[in-house]
């Protein structure tokens, strides 16, 4: 019998559904950007450890909406130290 586990393992990780911290859209991991923690703050890309995800389309404005709420630092389970929003955000910008 299968059960519902090992259906969603046999998914190819581009059919994955996330959902952005920001405004709560539900999208696949394609449509999204993924933040983890790095040694300098919240870094977007892969990565190893917990990750946190924004809409691909507008992350900046996801991730004011997600700081404002805080949950990316619920989402990543550390304390954001001055700097790291401002970081995350340019280089979001930059692409």
């Amino acid at each position: 019998m299968e059960t519902r586990a090992s259906r969603k393992r046999r998914l190819p990780p581009q059919s994955r559904e996330r959902t952005c911290i920001g405004c709560r859209r539900k999208a696949s991991t394609a449509d999204l950007v993924r933040i983890h923690p790095g040694p300098d703050g919240p870094e977007p890309g892969p990565g190893a450890g917990r990750g946190a995800w924004l809409c691909a389309e507008d992350p900046v404005t996801c991730l004011e909406e997600a700081v404002r709420r805080k949950q990316l630092e619920r989402a990543l389970r550390r304390t954001l130290r001055v700097g790291d929003v401002e970081r995350l955000r340019a280089r979001l910008a930059d692409g």
